[in-house]
């Protein structure tokens, strides 16, 4: 990426601290020497049920076009229309039991 990464290593004169500052000082080389690659974190299966969400939508968009909408209104007959309804037994008994309780 564009980030940069700064190391301190603190090193000491003193012949006491020898040992730590030698120790500190190939831990800071190291560290510098260090080279990250970008790797894409990629699931095969992910991959793949990308795949065929997209091979699903396909299909739907294909049968879409092949059938006529569900929602257009459908064709009915002059003589359909006007028509009246028949009443049925059912209709007139629960119209007496409504004028019952009315």
């Amino acid at each position: 990426g564009n980030s940069k990464t700064c190391v301190v290593a603190c090193v000491s004169p003193v012949d006491s601290n020898f040992e730590e500052t030698l120790n500190t000082l190939k831990y800071a080389t190291r560290a510098r020497n260090i080279k990250n690659t970008i790797k894409v974190n990629r699931d095969p299966g992910s991959a793949a049920v990308a795949a065929y969400g997209t091979e699903t939508d396909a299909a739907r968009f294909a049968h879409r076009a092949a059938t006529p909408s569900l929602r257009e209104p459908r064709e009915t007959s002059l003589a359909t229309r006007s028509r009246p309804r028949e009443s049925t037994v059912d209709d007139r008994a629960s119209s007496s039991a409504r004028e019952q309780y009315l």
